[in-house]
This record gives structure tokens, C-alpha cells and sequence, in this order.
């Protein structure tokens, strides 16, 4: 039943809001209007109502998944530790180390009552004077300074490592007065390590060159679609089109070589390290600053009659096959008889796409058999990390010989070098050189697949030139052949000049040209040296008729002469000589006689 009506309820709503608006009032019977209003009983009778139902809340028996189970002290610690990160972690750990070895080593010198406690041990005005202490005798493990910025590194180390331990010392906060003396310790110190000279070289990555930039693009690493450049990079400039693969007529101007080199490999080592410290020239002391030329160095060994070559070439030229070919070409031309050759060449050659294991020097090879030039050429490569052949130890003799001279010229290079080794190299300069990769290039076919083969061999089966590889030089192995016929005539027809030096020699030769001067003024080099730099500059820029023979111009082998038939008695001595080479040495302890 209904206790209150609709005009009682509005009265029911002004008496409750006058016991809210006055505090003074107490549970008593209430007299407004007409009506009287009895608290208690009004109560009794809404517990009465059928649709007035008590909901009943026991705090005590909350559902047991809302909430985790209790955790300590060490699973919150292990929490945080989960957190950091990793390499925040052993940094840490590196710099107490290096403490603590520093700390070993100083109570080992030091007596008894001046032995430094442990990190966690220290007072204030203890860790002011250890740390100032520290920063100024620590060593790197070969006994070398560290520089200035890891020297701080090592203190900011050990400070996290405190404040893990909750040992509130914050000896770097410029506002503490207590490591006043630490802070300027570590201040002076490493003012005193960057005038030194220590750690003030910052490591940067070199701008990517032209080679570099054709290396990509023959390794595939080049081409990707642009939309895919930039959803996963999120550039949006235009330089991400700069690298989108080019028209058919800007790919003809790039190799199609493939799988380019490692940077930094076993076999590129000698070369690299002898071209980076030694043929930069002028090669003097000081003026770091200014330009330098590189003069690249290739180097062959004929073994037939055990001759050596080197060649220099500056960035006119793109460092390519059209090397390889021409320094192939010079050698051949050397040791030939009236241009005419015996039948068979071996080249033994460093793994490297870029210059040699590519389908362009492999055409070329395929043409000189087809032209009868050779009957039989065999390629072979060495297996990635067994590279260093006897013309890298001409490479590192050439690179003792030259490491602690000045070399302001390169005929000054190329003396030092002829100095170096025995026998004494032929060193020459390359002016200009025949343009044999364009040839390969505009072929309307090419070799894919050739990476993996360490081994080739190519000869002519009646009108068909064979290239025959496999993967090892094994007997057990047999050959594999493909018909180059088709990729050898591509160069049947006369090869061209080289008709324009690199934007990359343009500029390195105007930034030489404009620091002549400034070498001269240094008192580095003396006038006639700054003449012969000029002229040096000026044919650098000139492209002249290349001097090197073509390989039309070779004759066809030459089959060698029959060996003339030995005596019986020289044959006899020979068996005689080889049966006293396959004896077998007796060796044996005796007892001597008394």
C-alpha cells in the first residue's frame, strides 16, 4: 500500500531538506505545515513494501581474482630490474668493475692504513677523495687514458650503482658542496685528456661514394618500391626517388655485377690497408685538413717469369672491371713474344664482384678464346677468408717500405715501391684506359649465377666458345659448361676510349688545385713540387689516346715448340736423381763405444 500521496511527498522533500540545511535539529518530530512527520515509523514502514528489497555486502568475501596475490620486497626489486634496460644494465656493471679493479689494485700498493673501502662503505668525504683519486689514475686494459666522455660515463655508472643500493650521494649534482672537490677533479681531468688530443676524433660514417653507390645497385640492394621506402622508413622527401630503380637507359650506365663485396673482407685487406695509410698523396705530417689524391694501386704477379707490376690510377677513372681488363692487357702486352702468346692463361683473381667476378670480365675472357688469342683460359678464385696470396705480400712489403716516409709525388710512390720488393716491380700510371665494360653492358645477354663457382675454365669446341665451371678445384668434381658464344662476340668490335673522368676526380682535383698553395705556405712541399703538382693536375683532367694495346691487336697463340728428345744417359741420371729424392732417412740413437 501507498504511505505517502503525491502532495505529501513534496512535503516529505521540504522537511528532509530543512534537516540539511540545519544542523541544530535533532531526530524529533517535525511540524510543517499541516503534516507531521514521524522519522522512526516511516522507516518501519518502507521495510514493510514488497518491491523494496536490501542488498547485502560482506566485504569479507570479495571475489579472490580481483586482485593479485601479495608480493615482497624482492619481487617489486626484480620488477624494476625486469624494466631497466639491458645495456643500461652492463654499463653498470662495467663501471663498478672498472672500480673495483682500480680499488684492488691500489690496496695492493698501498698499506694498511691506506686502504680504500668499497663503494658502500663510504662516507661523504671519503667518496670525494676516492673518486678524485679515481678518475685521474684509471686506465683502459692496455694501460691507455680514457677519453673524456667515457671517463664521465664511468661516473655516472657508479652513481646509478649507489643509487640501486639506496645510498643517496649524488656526487654530480652541482648543487652538493660535499664533492665540490670531485667535480672539479673530473672537470680538469678531462679538459686536460681533450687537449691531448684523446678521444677528441669523432667517429662518423663517410658519405656514400659513386662505387659505393654502384655496388648497391648491382647487389639489388637498390630499386625497392618507393611506397615501401616510405612506409617503413616514414620519409616523405624526395630523396627517397632518387633511389628508385632508373629507365632502361640509366640502368646501361651502371654495372650488372653481382653480389658486391663485403666491406672490410679478408681479401680486400692488404689493398685497402696499404691504398688508406700509404697512397694518399702529398703523404706528409700535419695539415690533416687539406685535400689529398688517392692513387689507387692494383697489383699483378706473372708468374711465368716471375715478374711484378704495379699500377696507379686516381678517381678519373670508376673503380670497375675496365681496371682489371686494362692491367691485364698492360701485363700481357709485357710478356709476350711479338704479341703472341702461349696457349694457355691461368688468372688466379681476389673473390670480388665489383672488380673481377662478374660477367663482364668473363666475357671478356670468353672473347680472347674466341679470337684464338689463348686456347684455354682458366679463371680460379680463393675460397672468403683464404685470400692472402703472394701479391698481397708484395702489397704489405710496398706498405712497410712506404709507412714512415714522406711522400709528397707520385714518382717519389712509385720509387719507394720499385725499393720494396724483389724482384723489382714494374710501376706504371694509368692515363687513360679502354672502356670494355660499356662493351659488356650493351650485350644483349648476360651471365646470373656465377657467384657460387670458384672455378672456370673456358675453351673453343668448334664455332661454340664453353664456359665450364664448378664449385671447388677437385678432381672429384667434374665440370658444368654454358655457351658464351653469343656473350663473347659483344666484343668482336673495337672498344672505346674512356671519354670522361668521374664527377668524383672533378671535384677532388679543384679542391687539390685550391689547396696548393696553402700546402706551399706551410712550408710542406717546396716549389718545384708545387709545379709538378700543377702539371700533374692538369693531365689528371686530360683523357689521351689510351696507350695500352687492344686485344684485337694480339696474334693467335703459339704452339710450343716440341721438347727436343733426352739422351739415354741424361734420362738415366734423371731416374737415378728421383730415385735418391724418394729415399727414405734412417735416424736412430746408438750406444757409442767404450
Amino acid at each position: 500500500m501507498d504511505v505517502l500521496g503525491d502532495s505529501d511527498d513534496l512535503i516529505l522533500s521540504q522537511a528532509l531538506e530543512s534537516f540539511e540545511n540545519f544542523d541544530e535539529l535533532d531526530e524529533k518530530d517535525v511540524e510543517f505545515g499541516n503534516f507531521t512527520f514521524d522519522v522512526d515509523e516511516f522507516l518501519k514502514e518502507l521495510e514493510k513494501q514488497d518491491n523494496i528489497k536490501t542488498e547485502q555486502y560482506d566485504v569479507r568475501t570479495d571475489p579472490p581474482e580481483r586482485f593479485g596475490k601479495p608480493v615482497n620486497s624482492t619481487e617489486i626489486k626484480e620488477l624494476h630490474k625486469s624494466q631497466e634496460s639491458t645495456n643500461t644494465r652492463r654499463n653498470t656493471s662495467w663501471g663498478v668493475k672498472v672500480f673495483d679493479d682500480w680499488r684492488k689494485s691500489r690496496n695492493a700498493n698501498s698499506g694498511l692504513e691506506m686502504q680504500l673501502p668499497d663503494l658502500l662503505s663510504c662516507s661523504s668525504q671519503d667518496l670525494d677523495h676516492i673518486l678524485s683519486c679515481f678518475v685521474i689514475e684509471c686506465r683502459r686494459a692496455d694501460g691507455s687514458p680514457y677519453p673524456p666522455k667515457t671517463l664521465y660515463q664511468l661516473c655516472a655508472a657508479i652513481l646509478r650503482f649507489m643509487r640501486d643500493n639506496e645510498i643517496d650521494l649524488n656526487f654530480l649534482d652541482g648543487k652538493d658542496m660535499r664533492f665540490r672537490n670531485f667535480r672539479k677533479t673530473l672537470d680538469a681531468r678531462m679538459k686536460q685528456l681533450a687537449t691531448e688530443g684523446i678521444g677528441v676524433t669523432i667517429r662518423q660514417a663517410d658519405p656514400i661514394s659513386p662505387e659505393m653507390e654502384n655496388a648497391l645497385w648491382e647487389g639489388g640492394h637498390l630499386g625497392i618500391e618507393e611506397q615501401l621506402v616510405m612506409s617503413r622508413t616514414g620519409h616523405r622527401s624526395t630523396a627517397v626517388r632518387n633511389y628508385k630503380r632508373p629507365s632502361q637507359e640509366q640502368l646501361s650506365a651502371v654495372s650488372m655485377a653481382l653480389n658486391p663485396p663485403k666491406l672490410g673482407s679478408e681479401e680486400n685487406e692488404c689493398a685497402a690497408e696499404f691504398e688508406d695509410n700509404n697512397s694518399k698523396l702529398p703523404k706528409l705530417m700535419g695539415d690533416a685538413a687539406l685535400t689529398r689524391i688517392q692513387h689507387h694501386v692494383t697489383g699483378v704477379l706473372e708468374h711465368g717469369q716471375r715478374k711484378p707490376y704495379l699500377f696507379t690510377w686516381t678517381d678519373k677513372f670508376s673503380c670497375d672491371t675496365n681496371i682489371t681488363i686494362n692491367c691485364l692487357l698492360k701485363v700481357l702486352e709485357d710478356v709476350s713474344n711479338d704479341m703472341s702468346l702461349p696457349p694457355t692463361l691461368y688468372i688466379q683473381a681476389d673473390n670480388s664482384a665489383k672488380d673481377n667476378k662478374n660477367f663482364i670480365l668473363m666475357g671478356f675472357l670468353a672473347s680472347l678464346v674466341q679470337q684464338n688469342i689463348f686456347k684455354k683460359i682458366k679463371l680460379s678464385f680463393l675460397m672468403v677468408g683464404h685470400t692472402h696470396e703472394d701479391v698481397d705480400q708484395m702489397f704489405s712489403r710496398v706498405s712497410v717500405h712506404i709507412a714512415r716516409k714522406s711522400v709528397p709525388t707520385l714518382p717519389i710512390l712509385q720509387d719507394l715501391a720499385r725499393e720494396a720488393y724483389h724482384p723489382m716491380p714494374n710501376v706504371q700510371h694509368l692515363e687513360n684506359i679502354w672502356d670494355y665494360r660499356q662493351m659488356g653492358i650493351s650485350s644483349k645477354v648476360q651471365i646470373v649465377g656465377h657467384s657460387s663457382p670458384h672455378q672456370f675454365k673456358f675453351v673453343k669446341e668448334g664455332d661454340k666458345v664453353l664456359m665450364h665451371f664448378k664449385e671447388w678445384p677437385l678432381k672429384s668434381t667434374t665440370y658444368q659448361g654454358v655457351d658464351v658464344t653469343s656473350l663473347a662476340a659483344a666484343y668482336g668490335n673495337e672498344p672505346q676510349p674512356i671519354q670522361q673522368i668521374t664527377e668524383k676526380g672533378r671535384k677532388v682535383f679543384e679542391a687539390m688545385e685550391g689547396d696548393l698553395k696553402k700546402w706551399q705556405d706551410g712550408g710542406k712541399m717546396t716549389e718545384e713540387q708545387i709545379k709538378w703538382w700543377k702539371d700533374h693536375l692538369q693531365r689528371e683532367r686530360e683523357l689521351p689516346f689510351p696507350s695500352v694495346k687492344r686485344a684485337s691487336q694480339f696474334q693467335p697463340f703459339r704452339c710450343p715448340e716440341e721438347a727436343p728428345e733426352v739422351a739415354v744417359p741424361a734420362m738415366q741420371a734423371l731416374h737415378d736423381h728421383i730415385r735418391n729424392l724418394k729415399k727414405k732417412s734412417t735416424v736412430k740413437v746408438v750406444h757409442r763405444r767404450a
